[in-house]
């Protein structure tokens, strides 16, 4: 079974503090019950996950994009 590695980088352009950067080896888009369960399977295994909205997902994509 393979795995893939996902990074996401956020940038605040009208704030003071420097911009960030997160990595994560698991995104899981839903926070349905399904969704938190798998990314606790997966983060009781080491993993470093992020759990995010279908909807949420979207704007930060849109946000990128400007």
């Amino acid at each position: 079974m393979g795995y893939r590695l996902f990074a996401i980088r956020t940038e605040l352009t009208n704030s003071a503090k420097p911009p960030r950067s997160y990595d994560f080896e698991v995104l899981t888009i839903g926070v349905s019950s399904g969704g938190v369960r798998a990314s606790r399977f997966t983060a009781n295994f080491g993993a470093l996950v992020a759990v995010s909205s279908f909807r949420l997902l979207l704007y930060l994509l849109r946000l990128s994009q400007m």
